[in-house]
């Protein structure tokens, strides 16, 4: 038997309940499949030292809640904020917590339970001062003098923010299976890129995962700035090591040349990988060439 305490908070004037658990649960694993059915819907980007925390929670009008549970860990000098969730405790009452719930109205149910895990997981991020609303290509609506970026995985979603005007983008994926990767890769890396993998030392499904993660952190990332979608030949991997990697723009983009590089902090957590990214203005952005990435 697991003892729980909980207390209430409120957020953007709205009562939530906050429910605090011993322990922290676990990294679920994540559907397999997930990156090759985005891959092929979509073909472009789509805008742990643990800590145990409490799940903000939303009261709706039926008296029930989606179950959730927050944690926070640390990358890249980064506080993480993480919610995992159940989503088959989720219901549409479960949405009002949110000013902008009416734009939700016809999205799917999983659609429904993800974005409300990523805005609580946001609330925690931003100390519970307001909720980012939905821009006009989906993007989180972050506060003024703020940036930050949101993503989710199976059952868990986070949130990250940082001063404006910093660029940061984060992505959270469940690691490849050896076949799919195998069959998906030409969707997400080049001939270039290939023996880049290769040389890491990484299993290539492990491999190819970051390297997907990493291009969806820097759309995200800079998405605010240029725009404009991004596909997956729009940015090439050119280094992958221990900690970090390395993605410099094959075009140029609105305030961007082509050759900038960008680089990226990752962690592997169980079955899943993290990638981030974190470019502040005085980070004068390096210029990729083949002399450099040997």
């Amino acid at each position: 038997m697991s003892l729980q305490s909980s207390k209430e908070h409120k957020v953007n004037g709205m009562t939530t309940t906050a429910v605090c658990s011993p322990h922290p649960n676990p990294l679920p694993g994540g559907a397999r499949g997930l990156l090759s059915a985005r891959i092929n819907l979509w073909g472009t980007l789509s805008p742990l030292g643990e800590g145990r925390g409490e799940g903000i929670r939303p009261h709706n009008t039926e008296g029930k809640t989606m179950h959730t549970n927050h944690s926070t860990f640390s990358l890249a000098g980064h506080t993480l904020h993480r919610i995992t969730f159940d989503p088959t405790t989720f219901t549409d009452a479960d949405l009002l917590w949110l000013p902008h719930h009416a734009q939700l109205a016809d999205a799917g149910r999983k659609r429904k339970s993800d974005h409300l895990a990523g805005r609580i997981a946001a609330a925690h991020a931003l100390n519970e001062r307001v909720i980012p609303g939905i821009g006009p290509s989906g993007e989180p609506l972050w506060p003024q003098g703020i940036s930050g970026s949101i993503t989710h995985s199976g059952t868990q979603a986070m949130a990250v923010v940082t001063h404006h005007p910093a660029l940061i983008g984060i992505d959270c994926e469940t690691i490849l299976s050896e076949n799919e990767a195998w069959e998906i890769k030409d969707g997400i890396i080049d001939m270039q890129e290939e023996p880049v993998l290769s040389r890491s030392g990484y299993p290539f499904a492990l491999a190819l995962t970051l390297a997907f993660s990493a291009k969806e952190s820097l759309f995200k990332a800079l998405f605010p700035q240029v725009q404009a979608w991004m596909g997956f030949d729009s940015a090439r991997i050119t280094l992958l090591d221990d900690r970090t990697l390395t993605l410099a723009l094959t075009r140029q983009l609105a305030g961007f040349e082509e050759g900038t590089a960008f680089t990226l902090h990752w962690q592997q957590h169980g079955e899943q990988v993290i990638t981030l990214l974190s470019h502040a203005p005085a980070d004068v952005p390096s210029r990729w060439s083949p002399q450099t990435s040997r």
